[in-house]
């Protein structure tokens, strides 16, 4: 199964590692330790962030005009599902928060 390979640790270590516009040597030890904690969040939460880059769709319901009388067979993909959601949306507000810190510092 593809979770088990934990794709996102994968994408983490391949990130990009150079800041193009700036050297490390000319910024700030502020800036440098808000960078520290920007990358230990993404760090945290790459199986979110990789969900949300690699998006895909999970079918945890029969459709309206579909006629299904055995619904445990959508049990896994629901709970996949409200995991996955529950992540993004958890990311997401976090996320919001950090940026509006980063910028009023």
């Amino acid at each position: 199964m593809l979770r088990a390979k934990k794709p996102w640790d994968v994408m983490f270590q391949n990130r990009v590692k150079v800041l193009y516009f700036h050297r490390r040597a000319d910024l700030s030890a502020k800036v440098l330790n808000l960078l520290e904690e920007y990358l230990e969040y993404v760090r945290d939460h790459a199986e979110a962030f990789w969900e949300v880059l690699h998006w895909f769709t999970i079918k945890y319901k029969p459709e309206r005009d579909e006629e299904d009388d055995d619904l445990d067979q959508y049990s896994v993909s629901a709970k996949l599902y409200r995991e996955r959601a529950a992540r993004h949306e958890s990311v997401g507000r976090s996320m919001g928060a950090r940026i509006r810190k980063y910028i009023s510092k």
